[in-house]
């Protein structure tokens, strides 16, 4: 009798080691991965997105060039260190499910910005997603400002990379935008913040390991006198 229930002890004991190795060894899902780049960026914790970094941009890109890109970034942009709130991943669902899994997953960070825009609060899931309805149908509302970061949808081992390089430039383009800088004003930051410092391509595609160049930005004046960009 006492052989048998230490036999099963040992086997519930065995399966669970078994299930816990498993789990030790799953990747971060795809929108933990995209928050933790935006805190990075917020915190300004350069090695943490150097290891979120897909293979291709890692072999351009050190630590020490991350460090000195947010480093500018927080100098012309504070308010991305005056963070109120967690950032909130959201990405829309589809409304009719299907079979095919995308590259990459992109997510959106909605932010208020409050105190003269000198600090970003975080929006809430619910408020994301009314958010996200009004970018989409037509742009959104002041004081509003949306961030991007994608992240692959495909993992090796525990590591599941995200577009980071592409994630800071949009960022900066974004809260320029937000901020009616001149096109001149945002080239130079773009020579300042990433050129200056050997940041010249970023990855579009965290598959293939697309790259383009930023020098490719084209930016625009739009109908309503505002500015625009496409890359």
């Amino acid at each position: 009798m006492h052989r048998k229930r230490w036999a099963g002890v040992a086997a519930l004991v065995g399966l669970l080691a078994l299930g816990l190795a498993w789990w030790i060894r799953q990747p971060p899902p795809p929108e933990v991965v995209a928050q933790r780049v935006m805190e990075a960026i917020h915190k300004g914790d350069y090695q943490t997105l150097h290891a979120f970094t897909c293979v291709e941009e890692r072999e351009r890109v050190s630590e020490q060039q991350l460090q000195a890109v947010l480093d500018a970034m927080h100098r012309h942009f504070p308010m991305l260190k005056q963070v109120s709130g967690n950032p909130v991943p959201y990405r829309p669902k589809l409304k009719a499910p299907t079979p095919m899994v995308p590259v990459q997953y992109c997510y959106s960070f909605f932010y208020k910005r409050a105190q003269g825009d000198t600090q970003l609060v975080a929006c809430s899931f619910e408020e994301s997603e009314l958010l996200w309805e009004k970018a989409y149908r037509g742009g959104l509302p002041e004081p509003y400002v949306e961030l991007h970061v994608c992240v692959a949808t495909s993992a090796q081992g525990r590591h599941r990379c995200a577009l980071v390089v592409q994630a800071l430039v949009i960022c900066m383009l974004q809260l320029s935008v937000y901020q009616q800088r001149s096109e001149p004003e945002i080239r130079a930051l773009l020579d300042e913040i990433f050129i200056r410092n050997g940041v010249r391509v970023a990855q579009f595609d965290t598959a293939s390991g697309q790259m383009r160049r930023l020098d490719a930005i084209r930016i625009f004046r739009k109908p309503d006198g505002k500015i625009g960009y496409t890359w």
